[in-house]
């Protein structure tokens, strides 16, 4: 009788965390993010330091890894064919400062170590606007890099990883893993109780 009690606990555990993950894919969709990486280097001369290389090249990172985020390059890639405005700019007229909060949550630009790589990515419910996105900001870094610094040609930023796009929420698979395991550690819970005679 105790066993079928383990067992129905068990599967209550199961169908709880599907049901869960069940509702969330009702309430948020489906989720998608998209990723892209990039390269700073800069000419040296041959007599130049490596590791005075390597923190040059972190420093240009990090300064335009930090640049993303300025009104400047907000307004200089807002207008640009294909951007989301909508998703940013939920209303009309809405203050400066609420979208460039938003834009700074919902888009991730970051630095590397001392490599030299900035790593972009971004997430919605909507596979082409997620792409453009990164595509966007990419694309503005490339291009317009010399705006942010004073080394004019001696810097170039190239693509080291093409634009990916991927869904990660649902994950099917993944959502029953984890409800087995929920279920397994249920069972594992009562057995355990029940042996210590907690109940």
């Amino acid at each position: 009788m105790k066993n079928k009690q383990e067992f129905k606990i068990s599967i209550l555990v199961f169908l709880v965390i599907l049901g869960v993950s069940f509702f969330g894919f009702l309430y948020w969709g489906e989720l998608y993010k998209a990723q892209s990486r990039i390269i700073v280097t800069q000419i040296f001369s041959s007599e130049t330091d490596p590791y005075l290389m390597s923190q040059e090249n972190q420093y240009l990172a990090r300064v335009l890894a930090e640049m993303t985020k300025t009104d400047f390059f907000y307004g200089a890639i807002s207008s640009k064919e294909g951007f989301p405005r909508d998703y940013f700019e939920k209303k009309t007229g809405e203050k400066k400062d609420k979208i460039l909060k938003k834009w700074r949550k919902k888009v991730a630009v970051y630095s590397q170590g001392d490599s030299g790589i900035i790593e972009i990515s971004f997430s919605s419910n909507k596979k082409d606007q997620t792409k453009r996105v990164v595509e966007l900001v990419r694309d503005e870094i490339i291009a317009n890099h010399q705006n942010f610094h004073l080394r004019g040609d001696q810097v170039e930023v190239k693509i080291i990883d093409p634009l990916l796009v991927k869904k990660v929420f649902p994950d099917w698979k993944l959502q029953l893993l984890i409800a087995f395991v929920g279920g397994f550690l249920g069972w594992m819970a009562m057995f355990f109780f029940k042996k210590e005679n907690y109940f």
